[in-house]
C-alpha cells in the first residue's frame, strides 16, 4: 500500500523573519556585527580615557613643577615635597592610562586567523568569530574598568594638591 507523503511545511511567514537553519545564520552574522560594534565603542571610550589622562598629565606637571619651584624659593621644603609626591603620583597613575598593552582586543581579527580557520561552513566560522568578539569584549571592559579608576584617584590626587601643599604649609 502507498503511503501519502506529509505535505510540505508552510512557508514561513514574512513578518517572523529567518527561521530554522537560516536563522541560525543570521544570529551569527547579527552576533558578530554587534560584536564589531561593541569593541568599537570600547576602543573609543579608551581613545576619551586616554585623551584625558594625556591633559591631566601636561597640566598635573606644569602647575606641579611651578608650584614647587616657588615654594623651594620661598624656603618651604615639606611644601615641595608635598607638591612633587602629588606630581609624581598624578603622573603615574596618568601614564598607566596611557599605556596600551597587548592585553587590549582590538576590533578586528587577524585576516590569516579567518583563513586558517578550520571551520568548514561561513555559519560556524561567523559563530566562532562572535564567541572570539564576546571575549574581547569581556576583556577590554576588564582594562577599561582598571583605567578609568586609575584616571579618577589621578583626578583626586590633582584636585587635591594645593590643598595637601596648604597642609604641609601649615605643619610648618
Amino acid at each position: 500500500m502507498l503511503e501519502i507523503p506529509p505535505p510540505p511545511p508552510a512557508p514561513p511567514d514574512p513578518e517572523l523573519g529567518a527561521v530554522g537553519a537560516p536563522f541560525r545564520l543570521w544570529r551569527a552574522k547579527e552576533a558578530f556585527r554587534q560584536g564589531e560594534m561593541t569593541l568599537t565603542q570600547q576602543s573609543l571610550a579608551l581613545d576619551g580615557l586616554r585623551v584625558q589622562a594625556t591633559s591631566l598629565l601636561g597640566w598635573s606637571v606644569t602647575i606641579g613643577v611651578a608650584l614647587a619651584a616657588a615654594a623651594l624659593t620661598t624656603h618651604l621644603p615639606a611644601v615641595a615635597v608635598t607638591v612633587v609626591t602629588s606630581i609624581t603620583i598624578t603622573a603615574a597613575l596618568s601614564i598607566a592610562v596611557l599605556w596600551v598593552t597587548n592585553a587590549w582586543r582590538w576590533p578586528s581579527f587577524n585576516p590569516l586567523q579567518i583563513l586558517d580557520h578550520e571551520h568548514k561552513s561561513e555559519l560556524l566560522l561567523l559563530e566562532s568569530l562572535a564567541v572570539g568578539s564576546n571575549l574581547s569584549i569581556v576583556q577590554n571592559s576588564a582594562l577599561i574598568k582598571v583605567r578609568a579608576r586609575f584616571l579618577r584617584v589621578a583626578w583626586i590626587n590633582f584636585a587635591s594638591m594645593p590643598l595637601l601643599a596648604m597642609l604641609a604649609y601649615s605643619m610648618r
